[in-house]
């Protein structure tokens, strides 16, 4: 007879965003802009867009200047940011397992943030993003069993049009 595992709920949704260090991080935004394809914004960070436009889905990519201290205590030169949905239960979980998790949680229009770093000692950002999935979403998570996200109401973040500046991305960094 085969020992069963008890399943866990999902607490990581998807990838928020990926951060690393650059020695010119304004040069290397471009290069990835120019031979890539990458939407880069003006301050050097690209938002990838989830369906329709959905803040909640987006995931944020960024360079950061090589001295920057956002990353520490890790010495790491990357940190991962990954969307979940219950920061709150996730931080507890953490800490009982005895991960280094930071003390502040921090609230911004478009979510809310903590970190923690794994075994390796490196430092990641959890967000929980203001808002619920988009309907397909909330039906594919469903007919898996992962319930809808406490049915928080939608985002009214606008949608991005390609054109101009798009508001401050979900995730996005606060650079230091």
């Amino acid at each position: 007879m085969t020992a069963r595992r008890a399943r866990r709920p999902l607490a990581v949704t998807g990838i928020g965003g990926v951060f690393f260090k650059a020695s010119d991080p304004a040069a290397l935004a471009a290069w990835y802009r120019d031979l890539l394809g990458l939407p880069v914004e003006p301050d050097g960070h690209a938002t990838f867009h989830g369906p329709r436009g959905h803040a909640a889905l987006a995931t944020i990519w960024a360079p950061f200047p090589a001295d920057t201290r956002y990353f520490e205590p890790s010495r790491a030169p990357f940190m991962v940011n990954y969307r979940v949905r219950d920061l709150d239960a996730l931080l507890r979980r953490l800490r009982r397992a005895g991960a280094a998790v930071d003390d502040r949680v921090e609230e911004h229009p478009y979510g809310r943030f903590g970190w923690a770093q794994d075994p390796e000692g490196n430092r990641f950002e959890l967000w929980e993003p203001r808002g619920s999935l988009p309907a397909p979403a909330r039906r594919r998570a469903a007919v898996r069993g992962r319930g809808t996200g406490r049915g928080r109401a939608r985002s009214k973040a606008p949608r991005r049009s390609g054109r101009g500046r798009s508001p401050p991305p979900p995730g996005a960094p606060r650079r230091r």
